[in-house]
């Protein structure tokens, strides 16, 4: 008779770490994820319409550095807001890893 053969497989780390994450509520997944996308969305939006505004009616010759001066306080503001949101300790990250 033929004996059995015994296939020893290792477990993967990878795969406990999924099977131990809790799924999202729909409010949940609406906070962390697609208000995060709307937010990087509209931002994006606001920061380039405002700026060719400030393009198109300001008639001095520093306008780019007044565009740059805006450009860079906005982006620090929304980093900002990001931050305190879906940072790693904001109040809409739901994530246990985040970063």
């Amino acid at each position: 008779m033929a004996t059995k053969r015994k296939l020893n497989v290792a477990v993967n780390a990878d795969i406990l770490v999924e099977e131990n994450k809790r799924e999202l509520t729909w409010k949940e997944w609406a906070k962390s994820i697609f208000l995060k996308y709307y937010f990087m969305l509209f931002a994006l939006i606001i920061d380039s319409f405002i700026s060719l505004e400030i393009e198109s009616y300001v008639e001095i010759e520093i306008k780019w550095a007044i565009i740059a001066i805006f450009l860079l306080f906005s982006i620090l503001a929304e980093a900002l807001i990001y931050v305190r949101f879906w940072g790693k300790d904001g109040i809409w990250n739901f994530d246990n890893d985040a970063y």
